[in-house]
């Protein structure tokens, strides 16, 4: 009210009065300037209560005297963020942002406006890098973590054991649960441990990926707090004690969902956390319990199943999927897949709309009822895809390994999320073995890239779209000054496989006899060990240039030269090199009946080139390893 009265008087009344009045007029401007000068920003309170050092009786604030801001207060209570190591840190950027704004604001008010602004934004600017020296020289903990209250882990026990109680957890990413693992006291997880052990296997291992998901703080560990200097620091002290209680408690759900054996072979089966510091850079992550996950999964890859045993296979070829295999007491091994299939909004087909769930849902397994019976692997081995529709998931629960596939037109391009109207079964065989990780291994001619032929830089993407392929081709006419580079030219491809050709393949098995299996060894093994190096390393290792271009991966046509050289396919080295030679002697034996020379294109001319392949490929097939490995 002063301020205001001063300020109406000073600007209205006095430049009206006479003489008499400039002792009250300078009286007024003096009062005027003086409280104009006083003017303060106070800051929320949340801006600065910092969970360590709380101090409510210090308020932050910020001044504007004379010509200079005072900010100490504001400057004091930013500083407090060093002398906890339980601040929140992350939001420094923001809160010295505000005061920034607030120092210009008030400055805009001072009479040597640049130089207040230049003066209090470098005080600012100082004190915000020290603060980042001192957390990079001393700051122990993780930047974002927070206690948890042991309110907070009782009730999640409390939650957790209810719920472990229920059908529903096996497809529930349960939140309370994982908390309740990593932070109850010795008893209550005690007490956890025995329900969870009760649980089937896949229930047991949702539960270990989302433990392993939670990794918060370990996420970002220092290995600071690993140095010997550091070690009897408070905060190491609590995070080593914290994190060597929960690395227990991954082992033991690990071995309840894995079994013992992996955790014997994995040599992370025990970090180490004393000796990690030996390894790698300082400040470079520690993701202890994925990394350990990780070599538990790998090692499962390669383990023989016995008769109704089931485990989790993680692909290892690029498409990145994971499924379930079961042994069957007769020694098959099955898979089951759940679709739901659904028509599309270009759906064309003959079926009733209402009618396209059932319907593709009794074609879809009917092929694969056909087709399982030539999923052989290299010893003889049967494999069974069974597609199931899925149940109702309760609400609570997300739905468990359930594809969409979507059923559109008569002339759309099948793939693994949506399929034709008219869709037969070798197609079908080829997409559904998509979601088990099988890559496609044909020429891709549909898609590519225009280059500029000098400086190799992409001009034009090329879709499978028909109008905008024959528009795009017009476009780019010039030979001379563009070249077209077909997409995934880095793929290894093959001829007879049913990622390549599955008609061909199809019909070389059911009708004319040329193969024993719809799958070729690589693609067999594939699908059952996953990522387990030691049953398909090379065929694991090409599938990953499957969908690479080489006008994007400069370096991948090397790799593809190497694929080709080696026994991409797994097949076996002597029967190949048999049928090759027989091949060979067929065409010479054929084409003693035909005098030299031969016209250009004829069928003894075409023959010859026919030889000179063969003999190549002779030569590859005779240097390939004697095992896949």
């Amino acid at each position: 009210m002063i301020s205001l009265f001063s300020k109406f008087v000073f600007t209205k009344i006095c430049p009206k009065a006479g003489v008499f009045y400039i002792l009250y007029c300078l009286f007024c401007g003096l009062t005027s300037f003086y409280v104009f000068a006083e003017e303060t920003e106070r800051f929320p309170d949340y801006l600065f209560h910092f969970i360590g050092v709380p101090d409510p009786d210090n308020p932050a604030e910020i001044s504007l005297k004379g010509n200079e801001v005072d900010m100490s207060s504001a400057l004091s209570a930013l500083e407090r963020v060093t002398k906890s190591p339980y601040d929140y840190t992350s939001d420094i950027d923001s809160i010295v942002s505000e005061i920034s704004e607030t120092v210009n604001l008030l400055c805009g008010k001072s009479r040597t406006s640049e130089t207040c602004k230049k003066k209090a934004n470098t005080e600012l600017k100082d004190t915000r890098d020290k603060i980042y020296q001192y957390m990079e020289n001393q700051f122990l903990y993780p930047l974002d973590y927070q206690p948890i209250s042991e309110t907070r882990t009782s009730l999640s026990f409390k939650k957790s054991m209810n719920t472990l109680d229920s059908d529903c957890l096996e497809k529930c990413n349960n939140n309370h649960l994982i908390l309740a693992i990593r932070y109850s006291s010795p008893e209550n997880y005690s007490q956890l441990y025995d329900k969870i052990k009760n649980q089937n296997e896949r229930c047991q291992k949702n539960i270990l990926s989302g433990l392993v998901a939670k990794e918060l703080e370990y996420e970002e560990f220092p290995k600071r707090c690993l140095k010997e200097e550091n070690k009897n620091h408070p905060v190491c002290k609590s995070m080593l004690k914290d994190i060597n209680i929960v690395r227990n408690r991954v082992l033991d759900i690990a071995e309840l969902a894995y079994g013992p054996e992996p955790l014997k072979t994995t040599e992370a089966a025990a970090p180490c956390l004393d000796c990690i510091i030996k390894e790698g850079e300082e400040n470079e992550p520690l993701n202890l319990f994925s990394d350990l996950i990780g070599d538990i999964q790998k090692q499962s890859q390669c383990h023989e199943l016995k008769p109704g045993q089931e485990k989790r296979v993680y692909s290892d070829t690029g498409l990145n999927k994971s499924y379930n295999v079961k042994k069957e007491s007769d020694g098959t091994y099955s898979i089951s897949l759940n679709l739901n299939f659904f028509a599309d909004e270009d759906y064309d087909g003959n079926v009733p709309k209402g009618q396209v769930p059932a319907h593709y849902m009794k074609w879809v397994q009917e092929c694969m009822d056909k087709a399982n019976q030539k999923m052989l692997g290299p010893n003889g081995e049967k494999l069974k895809i069974v597609i199931k529709s899925p149940k109702k998931q309760d609400p609570r629960c997300r739905a468990a390994d359930t594809k969409e596939i979507a059923i559109g037109s008569t002339d759309h391009r099948s793939n693994a999320g949506k399929y034709e109207a008219d869709i037969d079964c070798p197609i079908i065989t080829h997409e559904v073995l998509h979601l088990l990780g099988l890559c496609d291994e044909y020429k891709e001619r549909s898609r590519g890239y225009y280059v500029d032929a000098q400086t190799g830089e992409i001009e034009a993407n090329v879709s499978n779209v028909f109008n905008e392929k024959e528009e795009i081709n017009q476009k780019f006419q010039d030979k001379e000054a563009y070249q077209f580079k077909p997409a995934y030219d880095c793929r290894v491809t093959t001829s007879n496989s049913i990622m390549a050709n599955s008609t061909q393949r199809w019909y070389n098995v059911f009708n004319f006899g040329k193969n024993d299996s719809l799958l070729n060894p690589g693609q067999f093994n594939a699908i059952l060990y996953g990522s387990c190096s030691e049953k398909n390393k090379i065929f694991n290792e090409c599938s990953q240039l499957a969908y690479e271009s080489s006008v994007i991966e400069k370096d991948c046509m090397e790799k593809k030269q190497q694929c080709e050289a080696q026994n991409f396919a797994g097949l076996n080295k002597g029967e190949e090199i048999e049928k090759i030679k027989k091949k060979i002697a067929e065409i010479e034996d054929d084409l003693t009946e035909y005098e030299k020379p031969y016209n250009k294109g004829s069928y003894p001319d075409r023959a010859t080139q026919d030889l000179s392949h063969l003999r190549e490929k002779l030569k590859i097939v005779e240097s390939w390893p004697d095992t896949n490995e």
